[in-house]
Formats: C-alpha cells, sequence, structure tokens
C-alpha cells in the first residue's frame, strides 16, 4: 500500500466526520449585528481606497521622474557624442 492510499481513507473519514457534527448546526443571529458589519467595512473600504489613490499617484510621479531622469541622460550623451566628434 502506497502512502497515498492510506492517507485517502483517513481523509475520507475526517471529512464525514466533519460533515456529520456540521450537518445540523445553526448558530443564532445576534440582532444588529450585519448592520455593524456594513458600517465596519464602509469605513475599511474608505481607508482603502484613500490608499489606493495615493499610491497610485505616487508611482505615476516615480515613473514621470524615472522618464524624465533617462530622457536627459539619453541627450546629454548625444550632445556629447556630437560635440566631440566636431
Amino acid at each position: 500500500m502506497q502512502p497515498i492510499e492510506h492517507m485517502k481513507g483517513s481523509e475520507d473519514e475526517l471529512i464525514a466526520h466533519i460533515k456529520e457534527s456540521l450537518t445540523g448546526h445553526e448558530e443564532e443571529y445576534v440582532p444588529g449585528s450585519w448592520e455593524n458589519f456594513n458600517q465596519i467595512e464602509g469605513k475599511r473600504n474608505a481607508k482603502v481606497l484613500w490608499l489606493w489613490r495615493l499610491s497610485s499617484a505616487a508611482a505615476v510621479i516615480l515613473i514621470a521622474e524615472c522618464s524624465n531622469y533617462t530622457f536627459h541622460q539619453q541627450n546629454n550623451r548625444c550632445i556629447a557624442c556630437t560635440k566631440r566628434t566636431t
């Protein structure tokens, strides 16, 4: 018997045990819990959106600065090359 076949039987037993123990289980509803959840999620989403916008702006500025630096480096080399040859 290979180890995988041996584990398959115990996995099936475990799944059956979990299924049996959870079949009739039901949590009782606490009044107001859904409303509290919505309020918490609304605040969290606003924070995430603010952070997303800030990081996007920082990425745009970084890309623009890197492009600007690269452009000026290439132009300075070309100007230097033409000055040396003439």
